[in-house]
């Protein structure tokens, strides 16, 4: 899959599903390997920006925060149905050496998890935005980014 790939800069990995539909049992499905393809670990090395959502496979976050630690530019939706955040985007989170920029879109309070994990990050991020459905917002972690430029909480 990535033999003909060159180093990746971005990456959106999303699992987008529409909940209004009368769903009753759904399952994400755990075979997700391109991060155990060939060459994944030379393409992702330099992985600048990533865009995901929250319900993807652990284990893909968990192979991810071994891979890249490049990462200046995350965003996150946290999806309304998920009953926890995985350790492995928090793993992923934490395992970054230069975090400038972090975007998050929940629906649900679980976005909060996250909070521990961006304490390693309090020098470099610059832009931080919230964006919800709901006022669920632990705001006093905010005070400890020294170098915070932009704030965006809608």
């Amino acid at each position: 899959m990535f033999m003909s790939v060159s180093l990746l800069n971005k990456l959106s990995y999303t699992c987008d599903v529409d909940y209004s539909s009368k769903i009753k049992d759904l399952k994400i499905s755990d075979r997700i390997t391109f991060v155990h393809s060939s060459g994944a670990r030379y393409c992702l090395t330099n992985l600048s920006e990533f865009t995901c959502t929250s319900n993807i496979n652990s284990e893909v976050f968990n192979q991810l925060s071994k891979i890249c630690h490049n990462i200046q530019s995350l965003n996150i939706r946290f999806n309304k149905y998920a009953d926890t955040v995985s350790n492995g985007l928090k793993d992923l989170i934490s395992s970054q050496n230069n975090l400038k920029s972090l975007s998050i879109y929940y629906e649900s309070y679980h976005w909060a998890d996250i909070i521990p994990s961006l304490m390693k990050h309090s020098d470099t991020l610059i832009k931080l935005s919230i964006k919800g459905e709901e006022n669920h917002w632990p705001l006093s972690f905010i005070k400890v980014f020294n170098n915070l430029q932009e704030l965006n909480i809608s």
